[in-house]
């Protein structure tokens, strides 16, 4: 199980009509969480949200929603009889 959260803010932005610095931020947060059934087989599922706000106005969304099985076919370890 993981977790993580970012805040970015560009300290160099401006309003293009005023020329005053403009207050932005944008965050994210997203989970994690990795089973292991096996040495053969991971499933990974994963949520993340991400949003930018401008002068107190989201201005753009984003949430994704991921799922991954990971297996491995082929040789492996030599088993013990």
């Amino acid at each position: 199980m993981a977790a993580r959260l970012d805040a970015y803010k560009d300290l160099s932005k401006r309003n293009a009509i005023t020329n005053k610095k403009s207050n932005n931020i944008s965050l994210g947060a997203s989970l994690q969480h990795t089973y292991t059934s096996s040495e053969f087989l991971k499933i990974r599922t994963s949520m993340a949200h991400e949003f930018d706000r401008e002068e107190g106005l989201t201005t753009n969304k984003d949430t994704r929603a991921m799922l991954q099985f990971i297996f491995i076919l082929g040789s492996h370890p030599a088993h013990s009889f």
